[in-house]
């Protein structure tokens, strides 16, 4: 539908759109083999044909155009996907520039970079522990997003799911800020998801989650146990979705590490790992991919987290040997991802939970040596 307007907006605003209506088959054709590319997760061919068309549309057309507009916009997407958020935001911002030369505003393209590059920033900072947060960005990512909700607000009204989307990711972002208005945006999101499609839908589940991080953030653990295991429930009551529900299970078995509540950390941590499984068993990841690498490394490192403290509390050997197999699973991952992220800013990411990792590894041999 947005892009028949878009069509119909240029033909009738720029006299020259009607010569260049010859080349929007093969335009249109390109797209589409791009967005079904993007879908398929197929993202560096997504890249490649994009750029091909770039250079089609810039040589037949010229470079100020809402068609060079889309495919830079195919490109940053891509590469946003991939975890290469400054390379993605090159191409947005080369977008943003674009549209802001043309002659007429398309608000449905610039609500949508706005989101995109928000979301660019959000994603980089929320990826990269809480220690180094870049205010900036953070700040970037908050003002770019309340950019985009005002116009899509102007085009849809409150009672829409992308105006939802935007409330639940300003939340995300305030919540590193500590903001009270983290709280209001996920409510509101919450609030319009139920009235699109009741209580028990993903959405509503995936709000209810990103509440429990913001009760977390400010210390309320026993809102924070309550609103993931609401989040939960919802998506118990749903057919798979294992990916869903091994970030809610690591969340809770975290949650009572840090309460020293070790038999329930266990519990969630198991579950956790039982749910990496039947994801895996579906068909719907593999080990040679980056992201479900990642998710049994992080799992892991919950485990060994948990055994490492069950040692400081009981003395008992067997617990730091447990921990000391778990960190060599999770270091020889860490080998494994280092192959798999090609891009900078995966790189920088790797390196910083990296660091982490080896930090209590290597207390975990320091504990081993000191009682052999």
């Amino acid at each position: 539908m947005a892009d028949t307007i878009r069509d119909l907006l240029i033909t009738y605003t720029q006299p020259e759109a009607h010569v260049n209506k010859i080349y929007l088959p093969e335009i249109r054709k390109s797209g589409n083999r791009i967005k079904r590319l993007l879908k398929k997760g197929e993202y560096m061919s997504s890249i490649t044909f994009s750029e091909k068309a770039l250079t089609f549309i810039f040589k037949k057309i010229g470079k100020n155009n809402v068609y060079a507009v889309t495919f830079c916009s195919y490109i940053g997407n891509a590469y946003s996907e991939l975890g290469e958020f400054g390379k993605a935001l090159i191409y947005f911002e080369k977008a943003q520039n674009i549209l802001s030369k043309l002659k007429i505003k398309i608000p449905f393209d610039e609500a949508a970079l706005y989101n995109n590059i928000a979301t660019c920033y959000s994603k980089r900072t929320r990826l990269i522990s809480s220690n180094y947060h870049n205010k900036e960005e953070v700040n970037k990512a908050i003002l770019n997003y309340k950019i985009s909700l005002k116009i899509y607000l102007k085009l849809y009204g409150e009672n829409n799911k992308v105006v939802a989307d935007l409330f639940n990711n300003l939340g995300i972002i305030s919540r590193i800020k500590k903001f009270d208005t983290a709280r209001e945006y996920l409510f509101r999101s919450n609030e319009i998801y139920c009235k699109l499609y009741g209580n028990s839908c993903l959405p509503v589940s995936i709000s209810l989650f990103n509440l429990a991080f913001y009760y977390k953030g400010i210390k309320n653990y026993r809102k924070a146990i309550e609103s993931a295991n609401r989040s939960l429930a919802i998506l118990l009551k749903l057919k798979g979705l294992e990916n869903f529900k091994t970030k809610r299970y690591n969340f809770l078995s975290l949650i009572y590490l840090e309460l020293k509540d070790y038999k329930q950390s266990l519990k969630y941590n198991d579950l956790e790992l039982s749910s990496i499984r039947k994801h895996f068993a579906s068909g719907t990841n593999d080990f040679n991919n980056a992201d479900a690498n990642l998710t049994i490394l992080e799992s892991l490192s919950t485990r060994a987290n948990i055994n490492r403290s069950m040692y400081k509390e009981t003395c008992n050997k067997e617990y730091l040997l447990n921990a000391f197999d778990n960190y060599t699973k999770v270091i020889e991952l860490l080998d494994i991802l280092r192959l798999q992220y090609f891009y900078e800013d995966s790189k920088n990411i790797l390196t910083i939970k990296s660091v982490t990792i080896y930090e209590k590894a290597i207390e975990v041999c320091i504990g081993l040596y000191r009682i052999s």
